[in-house]
């Protein structure tokens, strides 16, 4: 496997394990050394293609489900981030796992999304 690959991912990992930690302590953590390639591919591709797409979707979910508590915020985009991320067990087609994105605060609302291969199939608003 290519070094290169592994560096990229290491520094895109950084943040989004600051963020697991948060909401899972280190067991939450994705841990670069026990990764196959295929999952190196994977999170490289949502890391720099999908992720913001889904986390606008979670955060226009948790904007709907809070729009009392907002309303008066003239432009306001709630902060969100990963709380949670369920790597494919397997590669054949299609491809499914779960994101759970949300709210900043540890044990706030969050959207779990359900995805088969890189489209959301189903979302689950927990609060």
């Amino acid at each position: 496997m290519s070094s290169t690959k592994r560096d990229e991912l290491k520094k895109l990992l950084a943040p989004i394990n600051k963020e697991l930690r948060t909401h899972g302590g280190n067991e939450n953590k994705i841990k670069l050394t026990k990764l196959k390639e295929e999952h190196i591919d994977f999170l490289l591709e949502l890391l720099n293609v999908h992720l913001e797409k889904y986390k606008d979707f979670a955060r226009a979910d948790l904007e709907d489900f809070h729009a009392e508590d907002i309303k008066g915020l003239v432009n306001y985009k709630m902060p969100v981030n990963i709380h949670e991320i369920d790597l494919p067990e397997s590669f054949s087609d299609p491809v499914s796992w779960k994101i759970a994105i949300g709210r900043l605060r540890f044990g706030s609302t969050q959207v779990i999304l359900e995805i088969n291969n890189w489209e959301i199939t189903d979302s689950t608003l927990v609060g």
